[in-house]
């Protein structure tokens, strides 16, 4: 299923939760994502099912002071 990572395009498996995206990807919960434009809340990654053409836009928090 091809699915748009940080304006890249990623082919993921049929019923691919967001947080093995996350998991392949090499992030962890502690992420921003918004999935078509919506904020996805971090307590949603568990179940959140992505689909074909799913555009998500992945930030890490910057670390400052």
């Amino acid at each position: 299923m091809l699915i748009y990572v940080n304006e890249q395009e990623t082919t993921v498996p049929e019923n691919f939760l967001l947080v093995d995206l996350l998991r392949e990807l090499g992030f962890s919960n502690r992420v921003a994502i918004w999935i078509n434009n919506v904020q996805i809340l971090q307590r949603d990654y568990i179940t959140r099912q992505l689909q074909e053409n799913d555009r998500v836009r992945i930030v890490k928090p910057l670390a400052g002071g």
